[in-house]
Parts: structure tokens; C-alpha cells; sequence
């Protein structure tokens, strides 16, 4: 199957679902499911779950296109146009249903691991941010053990969001639909093309500029893990490397052209 197939068909069964999710998040009771499954990932170890939840973060989630920017910097276009997408349905639906995190209704029955978000919680923002970026690779990725690699990241990061006490279940399976939708239209949106052009080496130079800022101030967070500064000093190198052997390919390829 198509690349291009394969992410209309995942879109279009991921914009149904959605729908329906959102009619049915306004009247479902999701508290004992909810303590069910957070009791449960208790037995794990919390620092698994906090350095699996910050894969959902925007910052730490567009490290990892610093990895593939060198050879597949449509797979970064794609992401990025993925994550616009998914924006306005993330963002939209919290102020559309106002549904309060769980921490706040079950504060004393909720493992709560970090900080609690004062914001709504439908959908999983952290969730869906992850399936935009890991779902594009997911569809476009050629290697089966990086596309389930990529799968697999989707549903830890999804279930994180219920081990820490910050999402009901159902937040996270919109976050997934979300995510997995926008990645797809991410993907349909983006030609196939790879050869070196101006306007793709920009993006991973961009990101790897922006990263490489941000990286700064997110290490002097000292709730982040060293585990994973380490991770995003890694990436910013592979963006760095990515950006100069791109734009080193634009300018000799337009040299052979004068030529």
C-alpha cells in the first residue's frame, strides 16, 4: 500500500473517531477506570514514567526530527505541517469541554507523579503531540523495526499521561486519534521528493537553531532527568551535522547546475 493511501485511510478512520469520542467524553464516567489503571502503573518505576511523559513534550517530541533531518528531511515537513494541524483540534477541544484533570477530582486517591497542569483536560496534548511526531515516521519510515519502534512510543507516552494522574483514558485515546490523524494529513500534505532544495534545508537548520536555544533553558530545569538532557544535546549535534550536509548539498547542487 501506498504511502499516501495508507495515511488517507488513517486519517479518515481517525476524523470518525473523533467525532464520536467527542460526543461521548460530555457524559462518560471515567473515575474508575481511571484509578484502575493509574493503581497499576504504581508498580512501575516513576522515573520511567516521568522520562516517558516528557517524550510528549513539543520540545523534547521535535528533538527527535533532529535524527532523521539529514535523510528524510520530508519526514520533518511533514511533522511540522502535522503539528498545525493538530493544534486548533488539541487546543479546542480542552476549551470545548472543560473537563477537569483527574488529580484535581481524586487528589488523594491519584499517583501523582510531577507537577499537576492547571489547564482542561481533554484531549491529551502531550499524547497527541507524540503520535504527530512519531506517527509521521510511523507512516513514512521504510524499516518495520523503526515503524513499531515508532508505534510503540505512541502508547507509552499515552499511557504515561494516566500513570503520572494528569489524563483520564479517554484523553488519551483522542490524543492518539488526534495526533495519528494529523500526522496522516501531515503526510499527504508533503510531497515525496527528497532531493536538496533551499526550502527543505531550511527546516532542520530552523530546528536545529531553535533547539539548540531552547535546550538551554529546558537544562536548567531541574526536574529534567540527566538522562534526558543528554538525549537533546545528542539530537542538536545530529542537527547540526544534518543542517550543514543539506545546505552543503543546495550549494555545490547549484553550483553543477551553473556549471
Amino acid at each position: 500500500m501506498e504511502i499516501h493511501e495508507r495515511a488517507y485511510l488513517l486519517w479518515k478512520k481517525s476524523m470518525i473517531l473523533f467525532v464520536i469520542l467527542l460526543c461521548f467524553v460530555v457524559v462518560h464516567d471515567r473515575s474508575g477506570l481511571f484509578l484502575t489503571l493509574n493503581h497499576h502503573f504504581s508498580n512501575m518505576p516513576a522515573l520511567f514514567w516521568a522520562i516517558t511523559t516528557n517524550l510528549g513534550d513539543g520540545f523534547m517530541a521535535v528533538l527527535a526530527l533532529l535524527f532523521v533531518a539529514k535523510k528524510r528531511p520530508d519526514m520533518v515537513r511533514a511533522a511540522l505541517i502535522g503539528t498545525i494541524v493538530a493544534i486548533p483540534f488539541a487546543q479546542g477541544g480542552k476549551y470545548l469541554t472543560t473537563v477537569v484533570r483527574p488529580g484535581f477530582l481524586h487528589l488523594h486517591d491519584t499517583n501523582l507523579i510531577g507537577h499537576l497542569p492547571n489547564s482542561w483536560s481533554f484531549p491529551s496534548g502531550h499524547t497527541a503531540t507524540a503520535a504527530v511526531i512519531f506517527g509521521v515516521i510511523f507512516l513514512m519510515a521504510s524499516g518495520k523495526t523503526v515503524r513499531w519502534s515508532m508505534f510503540a512510543l505512541i502508547i507509552l507516552v499515552g499511557l504515561s499521561r494516566i500513570a503520572v494522574g494528569v489524563h483520564w483514558p479517554i484523553d488519551v485515546v483522542c490524543g492518539w486519534i488526534v495526533g495519528l490523524s494529523s500526522a496522516a494529513a501531515g503526510v499527504m500534505l508533503t510531497r515525496q521528493n527528497r532531493k536538496s532544495t533551499f526550502r527543505t534545508a531550511i527546516i532542520p537548520v530552523f530546528l536545529t537553531i531553535a533547539s539548540l536555544v531552547f535546550l538551554f533553558d529546558y537544562g536548567m530545569n531541574p526536574r529534567i532527568p540527566l538522562i534526558q538532557e543528554i538525549y537533546g544535546v545528542v539530537a542538536c549535534i545530529f542537527g547540526v551535522h544534518a543542517s550543514v550536509s543539506i545546505i552543503k548539498g543546495v550549494y555545490y547542487g547549484r553550483d553543477e547546475k551553473r556549471s
